[in-house]
């Protein structure tokens, strides 16, 4: 039977009285009532008038919306298994969603790990029976992400079922599966990713790699579902894949990303980690290489070389620019390195500057970063940087054609 067939059977009992907001399974709780009806000679003179169930939840939802964190444990002795919908129901109204507070929605994300402690059936059934979407959609993901951290294989099941009627939920139960079966191998990988509604993909979290697994295979598998879906594939996709690829075959992992400029998967940068662990030290000798060879995409392996962090970076370029023999050359790369790192402001990637040859080499940089970016600024590069690289402040404005 599909998932979505045994929610709409599951959601037809709760309706016909299976005791939905009743708890832990086999519990009776006192049914909840919304009004209190009395008479004058129900009760004496001076009596007061019960209080009705409305304005009981209703007193709850503001003194919740007035409490701090130190009143949580508090307020959460009021909420009775039976009352758990009822008071989420009552947070809710007090400010939407969107306005509930760090305070509001502590305390129904701890309502809520406390009913999926007690009875996690329960509690998914009644997020699916709720009628408020936003209410729904925020215990399905508390829920979700609670069972996933001890339970993955169930929390993928119910994350199967959610999927089965909103296949752009996201929760961290199909990335922690799938980060699970990067263990197992390529094959189990991939039968995982077409599992799930394909979605464009990003950066997931790293992960670790069966001994043997096959990384072409699934770079090319992904590479043709992307091509294929109109660039949708898993929903998200390991950040180190290439750079675990590199640390086994550095070359095959670099004749992969060469053969597919218009797909990324991560960046040249993992490859060069990968030279570096299997050859410490030659990764620059084969970068000059590469930037030397005319097949290579250029202009797309500095740009990725300049996504790096500025620890890498910097020591990197530096290495790059003195191993080069020819001052020319040495020159260009600096400048291409100049115009990628900047984005348009001078002060971005200024330390490429410091390297290069003369004054003349410098501003025929901020012209190309100025033609490159549909112009430029210098930020907050001072005149007595400008004096250390032989320039103006004139002749930079000129050259960046302010």
């Amino acid at each position: 039977m599909k998932p979505g067939g045994t929610i709409l059977i599951f959601i037809t009992g709760l309706l016909a009285g299976w005791g939905i907001h009743r708890g832990v399974a086999g519990q009776d709780h006192p049914a909840s009532t919304t009004a209190t009806s009395t008479t004058g000679t129900d009760r004496g003179k001076g009596d007061r008038a019960p209080v009705t169930e409305d304005a009981r939840w209703a007193a709850f939802g503001k003194k919740a919306r007035l409490a701090g964190m130190d009143d949580m444990d508090g307020i959460l002795k009021e909420v009775a298994p039976a009352d758990r919908m009822t008071a989420l129901e009552s947070l809710m109204a007090q400010a939407g969603l969107r306005g509930l507070g760090n305070v509001l929605e502590n305390l129904m994300e701890r309502i809520v790990w406390d009913w999926v402690a007690d009875d996690l059936d329960g509690a998914w059934a009644a997020a699916q029976a709720c009628t408020d979407p936003d209410l729904r959609g925020f215990m399905v993901e508390i829920i979700l992400a609670k069972v996933a951290q001890t339970e993955p294989d169930r929390a993928l099941e119910l994350e199967l079922q959610q999927a089965a009627e909103d296949p752009d939920f996201k929760t961290d139960a199909v990335p922690v599966y799938q980060k699970k079966m990067l263990k197992v191998g390529a094959a189990e990988y991939m039968e995982s990713i077409k599992r799930f509604p394909l979605k464009v993909p990003s950066d997931g979290p790293d992960g670790v790699f069966a001994e043997d697994f096959d990384f072409r295979r699934v770079a090319d598998e992904v590479t043709a579902m992307l091509k294929e879906n109109g660039g949708k594939g898993p929903g998200s996709f390991p950040r180190n894949f290439l750079r675990s690829w590199a640390d086994k075959d550095p070359q095959a992992a670099y004749d992969w990303w060469s053969a597919n400029p218009a797909l990324k998967f991560n960046d040249v940068n993992g490859i060069i980690a990968g030279f570096e662990k299997n050859s410490p030290g030659g990764s620059t000798a084969w970068l000059i290489g590469k930037l030397q060879d005319p097949a290579v995409p250029r202009e797309r392996l500095i740009a990725e070389l300049c996504g790096g962090s500025n620890e890498e970076l910097l020591p990197r370029i530096s290495n790059i620019a003195g191993a080069i023999t020819d001052p020319a050359e040495s020159d260009a790369f600096l400048r291409d390195v100049f115009v990628a790192r900047s984005y348009g402001s001078m002060e971005r990637s200024a330390f490429a500057l410091a390297g290069m040859s003369s004054p003349e080499v410098r501003l025929e940089a901020l012209r190309a970063m100025a033609a490159k970016h549909g112009g430029a600024n210098m930020g907050k590069v001072t005149d007595a940087q400008l004096a250390a690289w032989g320039i103006t402040r004139q002749q930079a404005q000129q050259a960046l054609g302010k």
